[in-house]
């Protein structure tokens, strides 16, 4: 009787065991499982970074950013999701991919957070009080909801639609930002790249950024912003370089009177005589009013004439591009490795 007691006993104790691993394994894969399947799969890295090593969550508790509208000379304090939404509707067109307007979404955020590491760190000389501003030229455009819609309506759109799609595009990318070594990158974008982009530092000099080097984009040809043209007669053409250089002197007579002395692996003029003067592509942009440092000229009896081939300084994500990839299956991460090398895709939170 008592072996028979001490039997059921040591078998009770097996299945009391058997149940607390199974609780705890049950424990484990609660928590475990949304790590590997969702974080795995929504965010795939490139690059690789340990944590222990890297802060990367400098940023994690910024939720507003300060904004100067330069059309009121206003700063205004606003959330920055929904700056973010008046960015995305006011720099690509909402009709494009929607996996086009996460990307954009994407980076005009990790934009905006380097923009407000930048100002905390070193401050902004031309707008001291703000992180960012509305000038596309220097930061960003914006556009708030009300005007946008007001805009779309205009053209006779469907504006809520088109809003709709803007909010889907941010509110589903909620707090992704693009990294390298664990910091925002810096976001740079354009309208179109005329089928490759180019290295930063061929833009604005400085050092080589290895996340933003050339990358090839097919199908950027099916876009108004692809080519465009310029042209000068020799009086307008001479007052706008004496305006810039006050002894600039040319004899159109002659036919290297104009020449293109450099180009980059990207079709970019890097330099430029004209007449007595030797300037950057980026001058020469600047000076005629071209869209693109992609250009080529052609002078007649009477002006001089620009052929260009893209549209923006041509560094970082091409939108254009972007909406080519986006109609070709890719989702809005892998577009966003296509032109950002080696970069890791969190989420601030």
């Amino acid at each position: 009787m008592h072996i028979l007691i001490l039997f059921e006993y040591m078998y009770n104790m097996k299945k009391t065991r058997y149940y607390i691993i199974m609780y705890v394994l049950a424990i484990v894969l609660v928590f475990a499982l949304p790590n590997i399947f969702v974080k795995g799969n929504i965010l795939p890295n490139k690059g690789q970074y340990n944590n222990e090593e890297k802060n990367i969550y400098d940023f994690i508790e910024t939720t507003n950013i300060k904004v100067l509208l330069t059309s009121t000379n206003q700063v205004v304090d606003m959330g920055l999701e929904e700056y973010i939404k008046g960015v995305v509707s006011a720099e690509m067109p909402a009709s494009y991919e929607i996996e086009a307007l996460k990307a954009q979404a994407v980076v005009a955020r990790t934009y905006s957070l380097n923009k407000i590491i930048e100002h905390k760190n070193s401050g902004n000389t031309l707008h001291p009080d703000a992180d960012v501003c509305t000038d596309s030229t220097h930061c960003q455009a914006y556009l708030d909801k009300e005007n946008r819609i007001k805009k779309w309506n205009d053209k006779g759109e469907d504006a809520l639609q088109l809003w709709d799609r803007i909010e889907e595009a941010v509110l589903s990318t909620n707090g992704v930002i693009i990294t390298y070594n664990a910091q925002p990158i810096k976001a740079f974008f354009h309208a179109n790249s005329g089928g490759k982009t180019e290295n930063v530092e061929l833009v604005w000099g400085g050092g080589e950024i290895p996340y933003l080097k050339s990358v090839e984009t097919s199908g950027e040809n099916n876009y108004n912003q692809y080519s465009s043209n310029v042209s000068f007669t020799y009086n307008e053409f001479k007052q706008i370089m004496k305006e810039k250089y006050p002894t600039f002197e040319i004899d159109f007579s002659k036919d290297d009177c104009i020449s293109i002395d450099d180009r980059s692996d990207s079709d970019r003029v890097q330099k430029i005589t004209v007449g007595n003067v030797s300037i950057s592509g980026t001058d020469a942009r600047k000076i005629f009013g071209l869209k693109s440092t992609n250009f080529d000229f052609k002078k007649s009896e009477d002006k001089i004439e620009f052929f260009v081939i893209g549209y923006g300084h041509g560094v970082g994500m091409s939108q254009t591009g972007a909406n080519e990839l986006a109609k070709n299956g890719y989702d809005y991460i892998k577009i966003i490795h296509h032109y950002y090398n080696d970069v890791d895709i969190i989420n601030m939170e």
